[in-house]
């Protein structure tokens, strides 16, 4: 009797482990991890962007988003750019031939509370309601060139993410931005958990002075991605651990 069950104890394993495997090979990816290896307007080629208003369709590709100033002050408004850096040095990864998105501007943040500069990506025609927990990652870098303030922290970074009525929901990260870069002139790899019922059409970049900033700010992002497990992977995983559990339980008790 005890031989038998250690032998259901041991194939069971065998499926909890294997649904762990599955769980890690077939999640879902919601949003592929775009790479931005091109500059931006190649149409379809899976790692590029769109810029400006003109290209401004509120129905991106897949893979190939939408990225523009959303809102600010006006110094904001009127220097901020988005464009693509190539080479290894901008690329997360070292790939000489790739890069990642620019993002730049001006501060001119002479009392505490004046700067604000936000960037949206739109990532999806509608928004995407999560039945699931998300990630959502991605690469950041602080350029060296930036204006650390008088708080050295480079403003205060948030994401949030718009929903279907791409309206701005509550912001999932929020600290200084030198902090989320992981310092100056180094990449760092940055992974938000997105909770069920979050609704996802496009997300914002935010960078708040407070900080009496005045001077250029840059930094870059690379790899952009959602990833989704899959639910049925998820409660096959939930269904065989509470198996696993049940034939421990007995083959103590043999």
């Amino acid at each position: 009797m005890q031989a038998n069950s250690k032998m259901h104890l041991m194939v069971l394993t065998a499926l909890v482990a294997t649904g762990l495997a599955t769980l890690s090979a077939q999640a879902a990816i919601g949003y592929p991890a775009d790479t931005f290896s091109s500059a931006p307007g190649v149409p379809l080629d899976g790692s590029s962007f769109l810029v400006g208003s003109a290209n401004r369709t509120y129905n991106p590709v897949i893979d190939q988003p939408w990225i523009g100033p959303d809102y600010g002050t006006a110094t904001f408004t009127s220097s901020a750019t988005v464009s693509w850096a190539s080479g290894a040095a901008n690329d997360a990864g070292g790939n000489p031939a790739s890069g990642s998105v620019k993002l730049s501007w001006n501060w001119n943040d002479t009392t505490d509370g004046a700067g604000s500069a936000a960037y949206v990506v739109d990532m999806y025609p509608s928004g995407q309601l999560l039945l699931t927990p998300a990630v959502l990652s991605f690469d950041i870098k602080l350029d060296p060139s930036s204006t650390p303030g008088q708080y050295n922290d480079y403003g205060y970074f948030s994401v949030f993410t718009r929903n279907n009525g791409y309206t701005l929901d509550s912001g999932w990260l929020n600290t200084g931005l030198a902090t989320v870069a992981g310092g100056v002139g180094v990449w760092t790899h940055v992974a938000i958990t997105l909770p069920v019922g979050t609704n996802i059409r496009a997300i914002e970049f935010q960078d708040y002075s407070g900080r009496q900033i005045v001077g250029p700010e840059t930094y870059y992002i690379d790899n952009l991605a959602l990833t989704i497990p899959e639910p049925s992977t998820i409660a096959m995983l939930v269904a065989g651990g509470a198996l696993l559990v049940g034939a421990v339980r007995r083959t103590r008790s043999a």
